[in-house]
């Protein structure tokens, strides 16, 4: 199989549906990027490929890897998938920094709980990281502590975090919230060098003028609901699917089409 297979998926608790009858094909090696209104099941969607579901709600349906649903699998194939094949950005990382903790340190963390690795290999290889994603002095970076360092900055630490543990498929989510024009643009040169390494990339983003740039094939979730699936540049030439959107995701689109 070649593609990530997500199958009839929904998630409620009875009173609330979260998501209802989710299908789509996720190509690998490819850009898909899943886009809709705040509130619109985005994140949940893919957190319940990491087997992340909310407490309290039910999940019906399947998502299928290799021939195995990850829904139902709990050995350790599921395991290896999710903790070494799959790399997750949260639309929050910061949070996952530990203040009192130097960056090196988690490099390190992370490094050593996949793989026999000394420490001078981590330092080297994260520099080496950071560097892809754009940031530069990372001797500095790498002695700082979290608390030091700017939201957009620690961003893209997790992201060359991930990198550093070669994930055939990255799950970013909002992965440009917290940067301005130029370090975007540094993360979009990113996400197109990794796609041209093989890397399969699942975007979650709002941002349409992110989602132009990087073209690729788009879902578009609107209150738990696939509405679209389809090539961004067929989404674009849709009146239905522009008309859909408030005045605020207009102005987005109409910066596109200029």
């Amino acid at each position: 199989m070649t593609e990530l297979w997500i199958n009839q998926l929904s998630i409620g608790n009875g009173e609330t549906n979260l998501l209802h009858n989710i299908q789509a094909r996720i190509p690998l090696g490819e850009l898909t990027t899943i886009i809709g209104p705040s509130g619109a099941g985005k994140t949940v969607l893919v957190k319940s490929i990491l087997g992340s579901i909310p407490p309290g709600f039910q999940v019906r349906g399947t998502i299928f890897l290799d021939q195995v649903d990850l829904l139902q699998d709990k050995g350790s194939y599921s395991q290896q998938v999710r903790g070494k094949r799959i790399g997750y950005l949260p639309q929050n990382p910061m949070a996952i920094f530990n203040p009192r903790q130097r960056i090196i340190g988690h490099f390190i963390d992370s490094l050593k709980s996949h793989q026999k690795i000394s420490r001078e290999l981590c330092r080297k290889l994260a520099g080496e990281k950071l560097g892809l994603v754009g940031l530069a002095h990372t001797d500095r970076l790498l002695d700082a502590f979290p608390w030091e360092l700017s939201g957009g900055t620690l961003q893209r630490i997790m992201l060359a975090i991930l990198l550093a543990l070669e994930p055939s498929i990255l799950i970013l989510d909002e992965p440009t919230s917290a940067l301005d024009a130029y370090h975007t643009s540094r993360v979009v040169k990113t996400i197109k060098d990794l796609l041209a390494m093989g890397k399969t990339i699942l975007l979650v983003s709002h941002d349409y003028v992110l989602v132009r740039e990087l073209g690729g094939h788009v879902l578009v979730i609107e209150e738990g609901i696939r509405k679209e699936s389809a090539p961004i540049g067929e989404l674009l030439l849709n009146s239905q699917f522009t008309d859909r959107y408030d005045s605020f995701l207009q102005d987005r689109f109409e910066r596109l089409v200029k």
